[in-house]
């Protein structure tokens, strides 16, 4: 299992309010990783089954893996985002 870490909001500068939501929401993942084919990289960022944004460490994407070819150190919570919740497939009543 992989250990986890919290990392405030403020020291992704560069990585999108939107993104940083869903990994707050849990709909993306973020993990502090060493990634030997480059190493100005420091996080990758899941978006999909198979997509994977590496990051240096303000959040600034560098390029899009398929694979990950990657050691992953750490699966990092972010704090400081206000997550609002959402319901899905509710439905609301006509009114007759």
């Amino acid at each position: 299992m992989t250990s986890r870490k919290t990392i405030h909001r403020q020291h992704f500068a560069k990585l999108p309010e939107e993104a940083a939501s869903l990994v707050a929401s849990g709909q993306y993942s973020l993990y502090e990783v060493v990634y030997e084919k480059n190493d100005r990289v420091d996080f990758a960022l899941r978006t999909g089954y198979d997509q994977f944004y590496m990051l240096q460490s303000d959040g600034e994407p560098l390029c899009v893996l398929r694979t990950p070819d990657f050691v992953v150190r750490y699966q990092i919570d972010l704090e400081g985002i206000d997550v609002k919740a959402a319901v899905l497939n509710f439905k609301v009543p006509e009114v007759v």
